[in-house]
């Protein structure tokens, strides 16, 4: 069923994806959760699609640029991608591809 977080599931291969070695599965599943939560905030209900500009708060937190927010905004094309961040992130927000 959909919206469940648990230990096991069973799933079509094609739909899976191989942890990179050194990944533990605990810091897999964590970067998933957050790189999908980042995706349905955007995409799904913010509407973020090519040419249109985002602005994310608290850029330097989990589903910020520690995580994938930034990047998956620049690869959805975002005319420009604003990061509110703290001054020690704002280096970090920026490599990630974030117009500061």
């Amino acid at each position: 069923k959909q919206g469940t977080i648990t230990d096991y599931i069973t799933g079509p291969a094609s739909e899976c994806a191989k942890i990179p070695e050194g990944i533990n599965m605990d810091v897999a599943a964590a970067v998933t959760t957050e790189a999908l939560t980042a995706i349905q905030a955007m995409r799904d209900k913010g509407g973020l699609s090519k040419g249109k500009s985002i602005l994310i708060i608290a850029a330097g937190g989990v589903v910020g640029t520690q995580t994938q927010a930034v990047q998956i905004a620049k690869v959805l094309k975002a005319g420009s991608v604003h990061a509110v961040c703290s001054t020690k992130d704002a280096s970090n927000a920026t490599k990630l591809g974030a117009d500061l």
